[in-house]
């Protein structure tokens, strides 16, 4: 069939209700994907054609680590020990770890998802699982949740700015400056976007490392006590306002399919693929358990709950008498906008595929600066931080709970049309196309 040939020898799929399905819509694997992502695909593992189409392999294991994790620690995480303080006191990193086991949950659910579909992205199984009406329905929402998100972190990005650094500068500013730069990674190849995620992942954990280590002279271990809080529920309850901050890791519904087949090839899919995507989920709870419980041992539960970015203040308790750079916010400023421009590249990249594919563009890229005025209009619309964090946590419930509706119907559709599991084959067990 035609679009086996689209695969390497070592990918095969072998459900014939995907090709029944494919005919009944009349178009191939192949096919479709050249509609949604704009170019022939290439089975070359070095990554993408020179129109930018994205292909399978084109990711490594690491760049999905990077990406997801990049996509998850943000503008969230300045606020996040002042909410966990006042909600859950001294259990808060408890909060942090229940909060951590349900996108664990989420995240199995997307693997097994790509699991099905190997080396298609969700802007191209969607449509054939759920139908060509229901799958664009789902993007469509999926692309809505990801530009309120674009907007809110880009407000909570700019009320930071003018309240912390650039005081007498507009907030327009500040937004629009963070939105060409995203605008322009937006206009690049999956390949750029995934290569400067990657540059910037372990920089970005080695920096956050210089920053915040010195803070640790101004610990005072009583005030983590007593570990589980006044009452345990409360950590059980305060878990639904960490989730906000893990909204990124859904990202890998986008990238999944384009770092699978690589790992097919080698034998390890299941190992590699999976690993990755819940290294990013364990690199991004130990972040926020770090910073959590610095921020509860430096101010103590009372205190911190008063204070508008926790995580600033603390930087701010740093003094280092004869180093170069005795004040640590200057750099610790310049980590965290870099931190935000990889998360909002990370929503605005996979919104304007998803809108993209909605579309039918050959060009998805096309679609970024539009999907940056949208954002900027929407970022304007609350009329006060308060009620900037208060959308932001409607969204981030909002968009969980997407996540979880569009994964389990993607899963229940392949099951139903009698999707079997997948499990790693060798290329002497698959012997490729007939």
């Amino acid at each position: 069939m035609a679009f086996l040939r689209s695969f390497p020898s070592q990918v095969v799929l072998r459900e014939p209700w995907v090709a029944r399905e494919c005919s009944e819509t009349g178009a191939t694997f192949a096919s479709r994907r050249e509609a949604l992502e704009g170019a022939p695909i290439s089975t070359d593992r070095s990554g993408l054609n020179p129109a930018g189409a994205l292909s399978p392999g084109s990711l490594t294991p690491f760049q999905v680590v990077a990406v997801l994790v990049n996509a998850m620690v943000g503008v969230e995480v300045l606020s996040l020990p002042r909410v966990l303080a006042r909600d859950a006191g001294t259990g808060a990193w408890l909060a942090v770890l229940v909060a951590a086991a349900a996108v664990v949950l989420v995240t199995a659910g997307i693997t097994g998802l790509g699991d099905r579909m190997p080396g298609l992205p969700h802007t191209a199984y969607l449509p054939v699982l759920m139908g060509p009406v229901g799958g664009r329905v789902a993007l469509v929402a999926l692309a809505l949740y990801r530009l309120a998100a674009v907007a809110l972190v880009a407000r909570l990005f700019g009320e930071f700015v003018i309240t912390a650094v650039l005081l007498k500068t507009p907030i327009e500013v500040s937004i629009v400056v963070m939105l060409a730069l995203v605008t322009y990674q937006s206009r690049q190849s999956i390949a750029a976007f995934a290569r400067l995620q990657e540059l910037t992942f372990l920089p970005l954990v080695l920096l956050a490392i210089v920053v915040l280590a010195p803070a640790l002279q101004n610990v005072r271990a009583e005030l983590l006590f007593p570990l589980l809080g006044e009452d345990w529920r409360r950590s059980v309850t305060a878990a639904p306002d960490v989730v906000g901050s893990y909204l990124g890791f859904d990202t890998l519904l986008f990238l999944y399919g384009l770092a699978t087949p690589a790992a097919y090839a080698a034998g390890k899919h299941r190992r590699q693929a999976r690993v990755a995507a819940l290294s990013a989920v364990a690199i991004a709870t130990g972040i926020y358990v770090v910073v959590v419980e610095a921020a509860l041992a430096v101010f103590g539960q009372f205190e911190l709950a008063e204070l508008q970015w926790p995580v600033l203040e603390i930087v701010k308790t740093i003094r280092l008498p004869g180093i170069i750079i005795e004040r640590m916010d200057a750099p610790f400023v310049g980590l965290w906008v870099l931190a935000v421009f990889t998360t909002l590249s990370a929503f605005h990249f996979t919104a304007t595929h998803e809108l993209g594919a909605v579309l039918n563009l050959r060009a998805p890229s096309s679609l970024a600066l539009p999907v940056s005025i949208v954002a900027f209009a929407l970022a304007m619309l609350p009329p006060s931080t308060l009620a900037a964090e208060q959308a932001g946590r409607l969204v981030s419930f909002g968009g969980m709970g997407l996540i979880v509706v569009v994964t389990a119907l993607g899963l229940l559709a392949s099951w139903a049309r009698g999707a079997p599991g997948r499990r790693s084959r060798s290329p002497a067990e698959n012997p490729g196309p007939r």
